[in-house]
């Protein structure tokens, strides 16, 4: 088994495998329809922002900058995985490198896009101390979009890319 969807074949058999696998690419990409979403309805902020670091000769990025914040997003509302202590690390230190060739103040932030408040936002095992965390509606109040039109831009991109894989 050395196809598409053999980890969910040999879990679930054949028909499911494939069902699950073209699912679990889609949910894979919600991160992307999520960022899609953001530049549609918010084209005044900024995506993809990549920076040289000049210690490693590694390419930097954050997902968004807008108002001063250098922002990775997050669709969903946990952030305690195995890199998340990496991600709050490289955050930080993109928002201070773009701050130095910007000449202005970039702070770093973290948007937990489906996150219910700071009871999700804080209950971490990941210090994030030094880093903004909010949560989907709040960045969507700070660049004054409704939350409730993005989340509908993601569902509708991924009912289209379903529908294309069919």
């Amino acid at each position: 088994m050395t196809h598409k969807g053999a980890t969910y074949e040999l879990l679930w058999g054949k028909e499911e495998g494939a069902l699950m696998s073209k699912r679990q690419g889609i949910v894979v990409k919600a991160g992307l329809f999520l960022q899609i979403a953001l530049k549609y309805l918010c084209p005044s902020a900024e995506y993809q922002v990549k920076v040289i670091d000049p210690t490693t000769g590694k390419t930097m990025r954050a997902d968004m900058i807008f108002l001063g914040w250098a922002c990775e997003l997050k669709l969903g509302f946990n952030f305690d995985t195995k890199k998340s202590s990496k991600e709050v690390e490289e955050i930080k230190k993109y928002a201070n490198l773009i701050s130095s060739l910007r000449h202005k103040d970039i702070r770093p932030a973290i948007c937990l896009f489906q996150a219910d408040g700071i009871k999700d936002l804080h209950e971490f095992k990941t210090d994030t101390s030094g880093v903004r965390m909010m949560t989907g509606r709040e960045l969507c109040n700070e660049i004054g979009i409704k939350y409730q039109d993005v989340l509908v831009s993601i569902q509708t991109a991924a009912r289209e890319d379903e529908s294309r894989d069919k």
